[in-house]
């Protein structure tokens, strides 16, 4: 390689620096001549530093986390607390109630995980403030996803068919257990709209293992905080799927149950 193709930087060229780079390019195997190639190597090195200052940051297993998350229809949703509109409900009082319960439990796991439910009826708002307390807590650098059960049940059946949404769902299970906040949206749905019938056989056992590996049963405390929405009201939800399941899933403590009943469903 030479310095003729090479603008000078200022009016000189240090050529000194010059036959350094090149002679560490040609220690790392790089064709100093190849300038396609030196590009693709200086560009990974920035990539490389970028990433190096994300993992001190705690941001690349923000974004890991996160980016496995699923979204129904696949259409990614951002809420906040600032958006919601307790005028949008004939019942203005009760609509900003729920809110203020979601922010100060969202405030209070901050410093600790906890279970959380939303319970009512679907177009309340639900999974609006349930989105408001993740990304709140996610901008308090915890780690967190979204899962749609119906989404996740969707999977399931075209696991059985193809080996590229098989392995998906496995890094999905296995992040469900592992990330600081889970948000489950829709939970019961696949058990039909009274909650009628059992979950299928291999979801309720990955559920299973989320709830399991999220809660310490040695010392009877929550490792990692799990905000799910339902539909359903609890004995429909223990019908759907083993009791001892929604116990290590759903909280007990009322104030840590966010009803929804007496809004109305405002989608359009």
């Amino acid at each position: 390689m030479t310095t003729a193709g090479l603008k000078p930087i200022g009016k000189c060229f240090d050529k000194s620096l010059f036959a350094t780079m090149a002679k560490v390019g040609k220690e790392q195997g790089i064709d100093t001549n190849n300038y396609e190639q030196m590009a693709e190597k200086a560009k990974k090195y920035r990539t490389n530093i970028h990433n190096e200052w994300l993992d001190k940051a705690g941001l690349t297993k923000l974004r890991s986390y996160y980016r496995k998350s699923l979204f129904e229809g696949g259409q990614v949703i951002h809420f906040q607390f600032n958006k919601w509109q307790p005028e949008l409900q004939e019942n203005v009082k009760k609509a900003q109630e729920v809110a203020k319960q979601a922010f100060n439990l969202a405030t209070e796991m901050e410093k600790k995980p906890l279970k959380v439910l939303l319970i009512g009826e679907p177009g309340t708002g639900k999974t609006s403030l349930a989105l408001a307390m993740m990304y709140r807590l996610r901008n308090q650098n915890q780690s967190a996803m979204f899962v749609s059960s119906t989404e996740l049940v969707s999977m399931f059946w075209k696991s059985y068919r193809y080996e590229d949404v098989r392995k998906r769902k496995e890094e999905i299970i296995e992040a469900m257990k592992t990330v600081d906040v889970l948000v489950i949206d829709d939970f019961g749905t696949e058990g039909g709209v009274n909650g009628d019938k059992e979950a299928q056989r291999d979801v309720q056992q990955a559920i299973k293992e989320v709830a399991t590996a999220r809660y310490d049963m040695d010392n009877n405390r929550v490792l990692r905080s799990t905000i799910t929405t339902t539909n359903n009201s609890i004995e429909e939800l223990q019908r759907i799927y083993n009791p001892k399941l929604i116990s290590r899933l759903v909280p007990h403590r009322v104030s840590q149950q966010i009803n929804f009943s007496g809004l109305e469903d405002v989608r359009e």
